[in-house]
């Protein structure tokens, strides 16, 4: 398993959202949990349609906190920033 606890505590709803803030996945991590292919989760973030991932040195990380608010609002495109949910989308 791989944090499921704070994917659980993400996605119940519950306020207990403290703990899991900080906690962050990796891109095989957020394959398993969107049931996407790790290529998809590339191709997605490219096109400006998943939230942006944290970069640590050379390695590539997602916010559960992110994620589950992005589920949470139907998977609104992010733009290629991914800083704002619909933020690169001027009218």
């Amino acid at each position: 398993e791989f944090g499921m606890d704070a994917l659980e505590m993400a996605t119940t709803g519950t306020k207990r959202l403290s703990d899991a803030d900080a906690a962050l996945v990796t891109p095989e991590q957020l394959g398993v949990w969107l049931k996407l292919s790790k290529r998809s989760l590339w191709r997605m973030r490219a096109e400006g349609l998943l939230p942006a991932p944290v970069r640590l040195r050379k390695s590539v990380r997602w916010r559960v906190v992110d994620i589950a608010n992005w589920i949470e609002q139907g998977c609104p495109a992010v733009g290629r920033s991914g800083n704002r949910f619909g933020g690169d989308q001027h009218g």
